[in-house]
């Protein structure tokens, strides 16, 4: 199996502080910065989750989010100190996120119209509504037409073509991820979903083309021109 990061750090014997994923921010900060007086102790690793929730719950441009980003900043700060340490050590601080985030526009009962079709799921079809996609798992070949003259009228959303399958690396021979995956336009939501019966403010899972879909990196160190998505991060975190 592919070796992750944590893996690597493991191989090497390298010290490392992991916060996970669980707990206010601000303690994953404190306790950082409370580990990093062990002088042996250098690298740092974070993952911080109340600016995800925040604005699926209050959308992108609600001053909550300015303040909560302010925050992390001055948490960031704080802890670069005390890892340089009194001697001013440099450190490199590498601050990135997995996705962007989209404001929601509109909501869509996708359910209760594939429902209305004159189809049985479960027998004729299996399907699975996240907030942004509708996948679906074609069981009896009279599924397949009905599906597709409902989801190609739709105006929020639009069925994958093939070569975008490929191109995003969706196109698995063993049908993982449905046979036909209908991906809702930016800012429109499923809403009921296996998700939940209503809608956040603002998703993330839309086209990656989208302006409001990439991620960010920021350094104090220069980014190199190879940092140029998600994956990329894996070298610098090991290199």
């Amino acid at each position: 199996p592919a070796l992750g990061v944590f893996d690597r750090w493991e191989q090497e014997g390298r010290r490392y502080f992991c916060s996970g994923w669980t707990g206010p921010d601000a303690d994953k900060f404190e306790r950082a910065r409370r580990a990093a007086a062990d002088p042996s102790l250098r690298t740092f690793f974070l993952y911080g989750t109340e600016l995800d929730a925040l604005m699926h719950r209050v959308g992108t441009h609600d001053p909550e989010v300015g303040a909560l980003i302010r925050r992390y900043e001055d948490q960031a700060a704080a802890l670069l100190r005390a890892v340089e340490g009194p001697g001013g050590e440099p450190a490199d601080l590498w601050v990135f996120s997995d996705h962007g985030m989209t404001d929601t526009r509109g909501t869509h009962d996708l359910m209760g119209r594939v429902a209305a079709l004159p189809l049985v799921e479960g027998r004729d079809f299996m399907a699975f509504y996240d907030s942004t996609m509708a996948r679906f798992w074609i069981e009896r070949p009279e599924a397949r037409p009905a599906l597709t003259g409902l989801l190609s009228d739709l105006p929020y959303g639009r069925l994958l073509a093939d070569e975008e399958l490929e191109r995003e690396g969706l196109a698995f021979s063993n049908r993982r991820y449905g046979d036909m995956i209908f991906l809702m336009n930016p800012g429109e939501l499923i809403a009921p979903s296996y998700m939940g019966e209503g809608a956040p403010n603002a998703m993330h899972g839309f086209q990656p083309e989208d302006k409001d879909s990439p991620g960010a990196v920021l350094s104090n160190r220069e980014i190199p021109p190879t940092v140029r998505h998600i994956r990329d991060m894996f070298g610098v975190l090991t290199s």
